[in-house]
């Protein structure tokens, strides 16, 4: 049988869909085809999409930052060391590490995009929206552990109060990831995973220059709270727009 021939066999025995409701019919089609998967599992899932070296680089990051925190204690204070200075310098530590461990976590997650199938995993069984949520979900669960972690070994070490702790481990963190969102828009950017290093060298700039005569580890409690819940709401403004990108990529 000849194309056209089967062209207008089709034409004559099968009704096409609406064109204009062509993005109700895919979904509904979808739903009744498609598998449910549930959140736990896609996590559970996706943990194993992360290569194992990333977990260990992380690790050995961390266990560094616990073995400086811990020999601080031991060095001794004198008329030109005080107290306040350890603090300062603990804390410096602990964010100067938190963009490289933040980057190497969002390399993980955006492979799709670096790979360049990040289009065709928005459009199959489970959608790109819900694995890069899960991906995420993933690297800031297992990194959030020992972040609080250093952040109570601050405490118990050099004094520092745990609130503030976790805001200056978790700011710079938060930071790195939402230059890294943005950055990803870029075709360039997608091509190689060493433009992450950007946004890591940004942050790292940032946090340790001194700004109005005052560092970003010496700002309080307060002006801390209001950075971190800033970068949330960025940070959720991200992924609402991953999320229409992948509505986009039905149509």
């Amino acid at each position: 049988m000849r194309d056209k021939e089967l062209k207008k066999l089709l034409q004559d025995n099968v009704t096409p869909p609406d064109y204009l409701k062509k993005d109700s019919f895919i979904r509904g089609h979808r739903a009744k085809e498609t598998p449910h998967v549930s959140t736990t599992r896609l996590i559970l899932q996706q943990t194993g999409f992360i290569r194992k070296r990333v977990w260990v680089v992380s690790l050995l990051v961390m266990i560094f930052m616990v073995l400086f925190i811990v020999q601080e204690m031991r060095y001794p204070l004198n008329s030109g060391y005080t107290d306040d200075d350890r603090v300062l310098t603990v804390l410096k530590t602990a964010s100067f590490f938190m963009p490289f461990i933040s980057a190497l976590g969002m390399i993980e997650a955006f492979k799709a995009q670096l790979h360049g199938v990040y289009e065709l995993e928005q459009v199959t069984v489970i959608s790109g929206k819900r694995a890069l949520f899960a991906r995420l979900a993933v690297v800031g669960i297992i990194n959030f552990l020992p972040m609080m972690f250093i952040s109570v070994l601050m405490r118990l070490t050099v004094g520092v109060e745990i609130v503030r702790g976790a805001l200056v481990v978790l700011v710079p963190y938060l930071l790195t990831m939402v230059l890294c969102m943005e950055i990803e828009r870029f075709e360039w950017a997608r091509r190689s995973a060493f433009s992450f290093l950007i946004p890591v060298l940004l942050v790292t700039v940032l946090t340790h220059s001194e700004v109005g005569g005052m560092y970003f580890a010496e700002l309080g409690v307060r002006a801390l709270l209001i950075i971190f819940v800033a970068l949330v709401a960025v940070q959720a403004f991200e992924l609402k727009r991953f999320s229409n990108m992948e509505d986009f990529a039905w149509n």
